[in-house]
């Protein structure tokens, strides 16, 4: 016969597996979503870019600003994740970068390529450090709750 004590413990190990694991698929899938435009984009950005009729120095300074400017705007992005919300200032990152590389396939000049692009990949590079907040966020808000952990290198790897 079961104790009282026992019951509601294993009660809420079942609720916490049927809460734990959409999360987990829900963070795994976001990686992915997050990654695989990476994947994609990373090798044939620049052919693209050259393909525009940018040179090798203006390719190379299209994909470098971005890093310096990230490296500036990240405490900035930072304050806003930390006020408005990681997933609010997440989306808002990835809305902004989706429409710049939208909005790239009609640039009609060189300038407007160069500016458009800093913009979606500065968008675009701070969203792996969100990705990574708002997993360990999770991550602790169970922790937090009794609930067992998700592991954080799963969801890297999306395993």
């Amino acid at each position: 016969m079961h104790s009282l004590h026992s019951r509601p413990v294993s009660h809420s190990k079942t609720v916490g597996r049927r809460v734990e694991q959409p999360t987990y698929w829900r963070l795994c899938g976001l990686g992915a979503a997050l990654f695989l435009p990476y994947g994609l984009q990373l090798p044939y950005f620049p052919v693209w870019l050259a393909a525009r009729g940018l040179t090798n120095f203006q390719i190379a300074a299209t994909l470098a600003t971005p890093l310096i400017l990230r490296v500036l705007l990240m405490p900035i992005i930072a304050y806003v994740a930390d006020r408005r919300g990681i997933a609010v200032t997440l989306a808002f990152c990835a809305c902004t970068m989706a429409a710049c590389f939208v909005c790239l396939g009609f640039a009609p000049n060189i300038s407007l390529v160069f500016l458009v692009s800093v913009v979606a990949i500065t968008a675009q590079g701070s969203m792996p450090a969100l990705t990574d907040a708002l997993a360990l966020a999770e991550i602790r808000r169970f922790q937090k709750v009794g609930l067992r952990g998700i592991q954080f290198g799963r969801i890297r790897v999306g395993a």
